[in-house]
C-alpha cells in the first residue's frame, strides 16, 4: 500500500518524480528484512506421512487482549503447555499510535497479540506441516490472519509483520477460528493481568 501510494499519487511538497523517504521507509525495511532472513538456499520442505494422513500434532493458539494487556495460551493435542500475559508496552504505543486504555485501539491489541503468539511459539508450528489453529474472539484479527490485509495503517503494520513471521516458517496456519468472548475465559483473564481494576485480585 505504501509503495502503491508513492507511485500513483503525488507526494505533497516533493519535487516532480520524487517521493519522501519516510513515506516508504517501513516497506523498504520490511523487504530488506525478508531478503536477509532467507539467507542462501536450498529452501527445503518436508512432508511427513503423519501430516498427509492428518495425524500430526494439533497445535492451537488461543489469544485475547484488553485495553491494558495481552494474553495467550498454547495447547498441543488438547493439553495447555505454555502461556503468556504481558502489558501493552510504550514501544507498541509509539509504533502503532494507539494509547492503552482506549477502546479505539482494541483491534490493534487483538491483532498484535496474535502476532506475538505466533512469533513466540514459532518453533512449535513452523518446522513441519501440522494442524495449526489460531483462535480469538476478534473478527478483525481473524481477517488479518487469514488474508494478511488490513484497512488502517496500524493494522497494516501488524499484518506485514505477520506475513514476515509466516515467511520464516514452512507453512501458514491451516485454520483461523472465532470463539465467542464469553467462552475465551483463560486468555481473557491473562490479558487483564495488567488492568489496574484486576491487579488486586492476583496473588504474587
Amino acid at each position: 500500500a505504501e509503495l502503491w501510494a508513492a507511485l500513483y499519487s503525488p507526494s505533497e511538497g516533493a519535487a516532480p518524480g520524487r517521493t519522501w523517504t519516510k513515506q516508504i521507509s517501513h516497506t523498504l525495511q520490511w523487504l530488506l528484512a525478508f531478503m536477509m532472513m532467507q539467507g542462501h538456499g536450498p529452501l527445503r520442505r518436508i512432508f511427513r506421512l503423519a501430516a498427509y494422513l492428518n495425524k500430526g500434532q494439533r497445535v492451537k493458539v488461543i489469544t485475547d487482549a484488553s485495553p491494558f494487556g495481552m494474553g495467550a495460551v498454547l495447547v498441543i493435542d488438547g493439553v495447555p503447555v505454555a502461556w503468556f500475559a504481558i502489558p501493552i508496552q510504550q514501544q507498541d504505543v509509539e509504533v502503532l499510535g494507539v494509547q492503552p486504555g482506549d477502546c479505539k485501539g482494541q483491534q490493534c491489541w487483538e491483532s498484535l497479540c496474535c502476532l506475538i503468539a505466533v512469533r513466540i511459539w514459532r518453533t512449535r508450528w513452523a518446522s513441519e506441516r501440522l494442524l495449526l489453529t489460531v483462535r480469538t474472539d476478534n473478527a478483525t484479527a481473524l481477517t488479518m490472519l487469514a488474508k494478511l490485509k488490513a484497512s488502517s495503517e496500524p493494522l497494516r503494520v501488524i499484518a506485514r509483520e505477520m506475513a514476515l513471521g509466516f515467511a520464516m516458517g514452512v507453512f501458514e496456519p491451516d485454520i483461523t477460528e472465532h470463539t465467542p468472548g464469553v467462552q475465551n475465559t483463560i486468555a481473557d483473564v491473562l490479558s487483564r493481568r495488567s488492568d489496574p481494576q484486576y491487579q488486586s485480585s492476583w496473588s504474587v
